[in-house]
């Protein structure tokens, strides 16, 4: 998906460099690329689990253990030859709920062939799984086994990363390494 000179669009529930089923890699040069595009949505923060609790999948706010699932609104990206999401000359844009560098359930190794995201000359963009304060985890975004950084920050000022799983498996059980977690 390639914006340029494009605002206020929305990307959601994707899947970008592999099969529909998730179990092979169809890789394009990027997954995601935003060129001079601003204020764009990649993901979402809407989530239903299995018995269709909307934005709370462990059912009553931490008293019992955490279910971890992809987020209703958010894309898979992944499998790709260079950066799964990449942004140059873009601001104001955000990245809510995907899993980059995984399979379709956050546990097996699809990495992209460079950085899960990176910005290049970006201010003022977004990477919010959760607040401090949301209980429980609901629309966190996943980047893990990508062949460079999960997330990659360059020359790109005023960037919020927050609430993100960098380097573990979408269960917060398991490794799944990158170069780097974040780098900026």
């Amino acid at each position: 998906i390639y914006l340029i000179h494009s605002s206020d669009n929305i990307i959601q529930n994707n899947i970008i460099g592999l099969s529909p089923q998730c179990d092979k890699k169809m890789p394009n040069q990027y997954g995601i690329y935003l060129q001079s595009s601003n204020n764009n949505m990649i993901g979402g923060k809407a989530f239903i689990d299995n018995n269709k609790n909307i934005n709370d999948p462990t059912g009553d706010k931490g008293t019992v253990d955490p279910v971890f699932v992809r987020p209703l609104y958010g894309n898979i990206i992944s499998g790709n030859i260079s950066n799964g999401i990449n942004f140059k000359y873009s601001r104001y844009n955000n990245i809510m709920g995907n899993f980059v560098g995984t399979d379709c359930f956050g546990l097996l190794n699809f990495g992209n062939g460079k950085n899960g995201i990176y910005f290049e000359n970006s201010d003022l963009n977004s990477i919010i799984g959760c607040g401090v304060d949301s209980n429980p985890f609901i629309y966190y975004n996943v980047s893990c086994w990508n062949k460079h950084n999960g997330i990659h920050i360059h020359n790109s000022n005023f960037s919020t990363v927050q609430g993100n799983f960098l380097g573990i498996d979408s269960h917060n059980s398991g490794a799944a390494q990158n170069l780097n977690g974040l780098k900026v």
